[in-house]
C-alpha cells in the first residue's frame, strides 16, 4: 500500500489489463487503470507507467495517455462494462 502526502492511508484504482496483438504472432501487455474517486483513467502499454500513475498522487507521468486526451485503448481491449 502507497502512503500519500497529506494523509490518507489507501486509494482505490481499478486496473484491467490485456493482450494486445501488435504484429504476426506478437502480443504487447496493454491495459487500464481508473481512479473512479476522481474518474481520472489512463491507458498504458508500459508498467512504469501504470507504477508513476499510482504513486505519484494519482497523476500521470508526462507524456501518458489519459481520457482526457486523444489516445483511447486499442481494439482488442475489453468492452467499457455499463
Amino acid at each position: 500500500m502507497v502512503q500519500r502526502k497529506g494523509g490518507a492511508g489507501s486509494q482505490l484504482f481499478i486496473v484491467r489489463v490485456w493482450p494486445e496483438a501488435i504484429d504476426e504472432g506478437r502480443l504487447e501487455w496493454r491495459g487500464s487503470a481508473q481512479h473512479p474517486v476522481s474518474g481520472e483513467q489512463l491507458y498504458f502499454h508500459e508498467w512504469h507507467t501504470l507504477i508513476a500513475f499510482l504513486t505519484k498522487d494519482g497523476s500521470p507521468p508526462a507524456g501518458a495517455s489519459t481520457t482526457q486526451e486523444a489516445s483511447k485503448p486499442g481494439p482488442d481491449a475489453p468492452a467499457a462494462q455499463a
